[in-house]
C-alpha cells in the first residue's frame, strides 16, 4: 500500500468532480505571531490500492505536539473500492485550529499497529530565527496508540 498526503487551507469540490486545493503548505506554516487562529486546516490523503491492499483497518491520525487532534478510520471516508486498480482520495477538515506557540502538526496513517508519517507541518512566527530551517519529513515506523475514535476535533480556543 502506498500513500501520500498534504495540508492546505481549503479543499473545494468542483461541479465536474475535480478538487481544488487552496493554500497548500510545504513543511512550514508561517504566522504573523502567536497565538494564531486558522479558520480551518485540511489534510488530503491519497492511498494506492492497486495491489489489492485492504484499507479496512487503516486510520488517519493527526497529532500536534503529541495531542491527538483527529482520528478517522479510512473506511469511514468513502466506500472502499473492491478489487485492484483503485486509488482512494479523501480529506479531513479541522476547524478552527488555534496555534499558541511554535509546534508541529503530524499526519500519520496507522495500519496493523504500525504508524507511517504522511506529512509534517511546523508552525513558526514570521520573525522566528528557526523559520528558515529545512528539517523536511522524518519517516519512521512506531507502534500505534489506541485512542478513542473521532472524526475531527476542534482545537481549544485561545484565552
Amino acid at each position: 500500500m502506498k500513500f501520500s498526503g498534504f495540508f492546505c487551507d481549503d479543499i473545494r469540490q468542483e461541479a465536474d468532480g475535480r478538487r481544488t486545493f487552496v493554500g497548500v503548505y510545504s513543511w512550514e506554516g508561517v504566522v504573523p505571531k502567536f497565538p494564531h487562529i486558522f479558520p480551518k486546516i485540511c489534510l488530503f490523503v491519497e492511498i494506492d490500492l492497486r495491489n489489492g491492499d485492504d484499507l479496512s483497518k487503516a486510520e488517519v491520525v493527526i497529532v500536534d505536539d503529541d495531542k491527538e487532534m483527529a482520528r478517522l478510520p479510512a473506511s469511514d471516508t468513502e466506500p472502499i473500492p473492491k478489487g485492484k486498480g483503485k486509488l482512494v482520495g479523501f480529506e479531513v477538515t479541522m476547524s478552527p485550529v488555534v496555534v499558541t506557540k511554535p509546534e508541529t502538526m503530524i499526519a500519520r496513517i496507522e495500519i496493523g499497529g504500525v504508524s507511517h508519517v504522511l506529512r509534517h507541518l511546523r508552525f513558526v512566527a514570521k520573525n522566528d530565527e528557526d523559520a528558515a530551517s529545512d528539517d523536511g519529513p522524518v519517516e519512521q515506523a512506531t507502534p500505534a496508540r489506541k485512542i478513542a475514535k473521532k472524526s475531527t476535533a476542534p482545537r481549544k480556543q485561545a484565552t
